[in-house]
């Protein structure tokens, strides 16, 4: 029986991930004693991705709330979908084809009551670090959050790609503030669910401890062909500029991700110089070296140098 006063509640989400959902589950049902409720979205699979969740909820029927879709809603609105399904007071968020590491709901508590955090009340979000495993042979990487405890603004941080919500929570009150997004942007609209975490949250703790396992190149983005990608890319910073009140550094730099990609679509020298100028321009010292994006602009640069000779 359920014995702690914090009800935790996963959302995970999976379409036609027969392979790799009951990974996921365990991963939760593994630290079982801290999880209230386990809300699991299929989006009308096709494959035998439901008969995998239904047998889990044989097992546990206290704990896993499956929900199946009548229609397919896509990533986003079988997110969506959700957000009124649960009734615990702390929300995580998986994907079907990611895991969480053990430990990572024993943290959570530990956090809330090293911090005094009024869960019931307060508007809020705890961040914890991930790490990013790749299909390919690259080499895997650990992103951290801990730039969320030098006070910055947590907006400012996700606009620059400082912050990431992959391994978080959020209290029920700051989810039920949510809003519906725009559908037709794309692959690259999860961002407008991520942000709207990062504008209702009015405080932000940080845990240092890597709490899932991205396991990038697999999912739904992967047949997505580059061309498409960018035009999302796009469509999800021009929304940006248009429902944020960017402040004038923060728009430069928008403009350097938007005329970085604009680049790659069409390899011209205006558009090459215009990514380095607002990249210049858009250089805030107060996020650190880290906030430099130094790798990242180098990166650009050779690519760039790769595609020569550059059109005119």
């Amino acid at each position: 029986m359920y014995d702690n006063p914090t009800k935790i509640s996963v959302i995970l989400i999976t379409y036609n991930q027969e392979k790799v959902i009951g990974r996921a589950i365990d991963s939760v049902l593994c630290q079982k004693e801290y999880v209230y409720e386990i809300i699991i979205g299929d989006d009308c699979s096709t494959d035998n991705n439901w008969e995998i969740i239904t047998s889990y909820k044989k097992k546990y029927p206290d704990i896993i709330k499956p929900i199946r879709n009548e229609k397919n809603l896509g990533i986003f609105g079988n997110i969506e979908n959700l957000y009124d399904k649960l009734s615990g007071d702390l929300v995580f968020f998986l994907s079907g084809d990611d895991v969480f590491c053990d430990g990572l709901f024993k943290k959570t508590i530990e956090t809330i009551k090293k911090k005094s955090i009024d869960y019931k009340n307060e508007l809020f979000a705890i961040y914890f670090d991930h790490r990013i495993v790749f299909a390919d042979k690259r080499p895997n990487y650990k992103f951290s959050n801990s730039l969320i405890v030098k006070g910055l603004n947590p907006v400012r941080l996700k606009i620059r790609n400082l912050i990431s919500v992959r391994t978080s929570c959020v209290s029920v009150n700051v989810l039920q503030k949510f809003t519906q997004i725009r559908k037709d942007i794309g692959i690259f609209a999860d961002g407008l669910i991520d942000i709207q975490q990062m504008l209702y949250s009015e405080k932000n703790y940080y845990c240092k401890y890597v709490g899932s396992i991205y396991n990038a190149g697999i999912g739904v983005s992967v047949n997505v062909n580059t061309k498409d990608r960018a035009k999302s890319y796009l469509m999800y910073l021009n929304e940006l500029q248009t429902i944020l009140k960017l402040c004038h550094k923060d728009n430069l730099r928008v403009e350097y991700y938007k005329y970085q990609t604009l680049f790659f679509l069409n390899p011209s020298i205006y558009n090459f110089s215009k990514t380095l100028i607002n990249y210049f321009a858009s250089t805030d010292l107060s996020f650190g070296f880290k906030g430099l994006q130094i790798f990242d602009l180098f990166k650009f640069i050779l690519r760039a140098l790769s595609i020569l000779p550059i059109k005119i």
